[in-house]
């Protein structure tokens, strides 16, 4: 799904998206949960994406960009509630996180 994305210089450290794009998310209840995807740019930068809350319909994707583990107020922050949405909130937090580095 992120084939396409730079995420220079980050890393994915974990990647537990099991979305089929071209699917309904209702068909993918199931997978989706809290964590689904992070980046980790030099221990100074997490990109996090979630579903909350996990399991539900009513559920939206979060995704967060963090500095300095500071989860209390990260520096981005969208909720989409499609894939489309999704790739478009990544390259925005991706380019926030790059704008700092």
């Amino acid at each position: 799904m992120f084939e396409n994305v730079n995420f220079e210089p980050g890393e994915i450290v974990y990647n537990d998206l099991q979305i089929d794009e071209h699917d309904s998310l209702e068909k993918h209840l199931e997978n989706l949960k809290e964590d689904l995807f992070q980046v980790n740019y030099e221990d100074r930068f997490i990109i996090d994406v979630g579903w909350h809350p996990s399991f539900s319909k009513d559920g939206v994707f979060r995704v967060m960009v963090i500095e300095d583990f500071e989860w209390d107020s990260p520096i981005y922050q969208k909720t989409c509630r499609s894939m489309v949405e999704l790739k478009i909130c990544i390259e925005e937090s991706v380019a926030a996180v790059q704008s700092r580095l």
